[in-house]
């Protein structure tokens, strides 16, 4: 998998593929920029965003399916009153 040099870095490209700037991408989502890297950088404690080899910033490999393997999906819903 090809990681840029972060994840704000991949962030910004997806930004600017559908034409926004940040102060746009917020206003369409109705989010400010500091939410924004908070939620990168609780995606990285989470371990869902980890360092690459490289120093950039990835998905976590544990997180990425494999289409090419049978997967199993399961689901439990539940409701509390």
């Amino acid at each position: 998998m090809k990681t840029l040099a972060s994840f704000g870095e991949f962030f910004k490209a997806k930004r600017q593929a559908l034409g926004l700037t940040l102060r746009e991408f917020c206003v369409k989502h109705k989010t400010s920029s500091p939410t924004i890297y908070n939620m990168m950088s609780k995606l990285r404690k989470l371990n869902i965003l980890i360092k690459d080899d490289d120093k950039g910033i990835k998905v976590n490999p544990l997180l990425v399916l494999d289409f090419n393997k049978p997967i199993q999906l399961n689901i439990s819903i539940s409701h509390d009153s």
